[in-house]
């Protein structure tokens, strides 16, 4: 649903918060998420049910799946709980109905599910009934349009006041916190041998990230990964996806471009992982002090060896931006493994995409298709870009696609980079739709290193 919501442009800065417990009074009243859009907000029930599936549209009877027994009816179940959920809600900034949709969503491409009305008429899938719409993943985005286009006329002087991105941020975090203030500890955090501030330093949607230090003293980091709110239901395919930063971390060689993992493991209803906290500036506080083109230099080729390093190990960061690269001691420290891929199996949950700067990321991580150590190679050639010429002369991907055949374009970023109008293919190569395209390995550090 994620994917589907992302290929369209309709919903700008759209969140998902996963399993949500509508009324407080009631914990039974437990709902599988809340899509965050500007109209305002979803109610989610998922199903991977496949084959013939018969929801009852107005009566609270079970939903008859083929070959499996009766369920609880997710129609009359996200009813029930819109009562709650509306008044649970109150102070948000939101008319009425934009607290008052909800959407049975069937993810498995083989459901093929049917509305039975009161009156005995079957009806097949998109479905609406009330407030709650039943449809598939694959055109989900359409259907919801349609779907809000009667809500929209109930808004005070049939003006809509939809979301900004800002606002919907703010929303999903008033939602999520809703959700975490009676699980607060008013004691001292500590797992292990460190210490953690119970406030997050920041908060993503994914993991909330917690400043800490050690017995000694040393500045820790923790990644805090809340199970409940990323995959309800399925703890143990939850914990092996968010291993993998752990497994990756630990498999690569000790090397000082690497942020060093101190330890991981579960934590009640979370997995946390404890990371070395690198004292040093991101890669934008450092170029705002203007350091000379010789370290710029360095610091890409240094960071081309590391690249090159993690093509060796099957490894792909894929999300390598400003703001996941240190430099300490004059050398790059590529933290927020995250987001990595390890021999082709992702670590990437649903509200993970929110880490991503688009500017920096290659087509594939967005729309599909295979990563690899050329998706890297791609950060690296924005990086470079924003390094030597000092801004990047395109917001993602797609804008890069209508810009790049026109006629001096890529002459046009070798001279702002300073570098000679050979080089224009390099940067090509490098930021090219095709992963084949693009050099990996050995050749993106010869091709890097012949740059001055």
């Amino acid at each position: 649903m994620a994917d589907a919501l992302f290929r369209s442009n309709r919903y700008p800065g759209f969140r998902i918060l996963g399993s949500m417990t509508v009324d407080r009074a009631r914990a039974s009243y437990l709902a599988d998420g809340v899509l965050v859009i500007p109209e305002g907000l979803v109610l989610l029930e998922l199903k991977d049910h496949w084959g013939r599936i018969e929801i009852p549209l107005e009566s609270g009877a079970d939903m008859r799946p083929e070959r499996r027994k009766p369920e609880r009816n997710p129609v009359n179940k996200l009813k029930t709980a819109l009562r709650h959920f509306s008044g649970w809600v109150p102070d948000l900034p939101l008319d009425h109905w934009q607290r008052k949709m909800a959407a049975v969503v069937f993810t498995n491409p083989g459901a093929q599910v049917f509305g039975v009305r009161a009156s005995g008429q079957v009806d097949a899938a998109p479905l609406i009934s009330g407030e709650v719409m039943v449809a598939g993943t694959a055109r989900f985005p359409a259907l919801l349009a349609d779907f809000l286009k009667p809500f929209r006329s109930q808004s005070k002087g049939g003006r809509v006041r939809l979301l900004s991105p800002a606002e919907i941020e703010e929303v999903a975090g008033r939602l999520a916190a809703g959700q975490e203030e009676e699980a607060e500890d008013p004691e001292a955090w500590r797992i292990g041998s460190y210490s953690f501030d119970r406030k997050p330093a920041q908060e993503t949607g994914y993991h909330a990230l917690h400043t800490g230090r050690s017995n000694r003293g040393k500045p820790v980091l923790l990644k805090h990964y809340r199970l409940k709110s990323l995959m309800r239901g399925d703890r143990d395919a939850a914990l092996a996806a968010l291993g993998r930063e752990a497994e990756i971390l630990s498999e690569l060689p000790q090397d000082p471009r690497l942020e060093r993992l101190l330890g991981h493991g579960e934590d009640g209803d979370a997995y946390y992982v404890i990371l070395e906290a690198v004292q040093a500036p991101d890669l934008d506080q450092w170029l705002g002090g203007d350091p000379p083109r010789a370290e710029r230099l360095a610091i890409l080729r240094d960071l081309a060896e590391l690249l090159a390093l993690l093509a060796e190990a099957d490894v792909v960061h894929r999300g390598i931006t400003p703001k996941s690269l240190r430099v300490r001691d004059g050398r790059p420290v590529l933290t927020g493994f995250e987001l990595a891929r390890l021999d082709s199996v992702a670590t990437l949950l649903v509200d993970a995409r929110r880490l991503f700067d688009q500017q920096y990321q290659a087509r594939e991580v967005f729309v599909g298709g295979v990563l690899g150590p050329a998706t890297d190679s791609y950060s690296l050639g924005a990086l470079a870009i924003r390094m030597l010429a000092g801004t990047l002369p395109f917001r993602d991907f797609q804008e890069l696609a209508v810009r790049r055949g026109k006629p001096g374009f890529w002459e046009k970023i070798a001279a702002g980079m300073a570098l000679p109008p050979s080089a224009a293919a390099d940067v090509k190569r490098l930021l090219s739709p095709d992963p084949i395209q693009r050099p990996t390995g050995r050749a993106l550090v010869d091709l890097v290193s012949g740059w001055s």
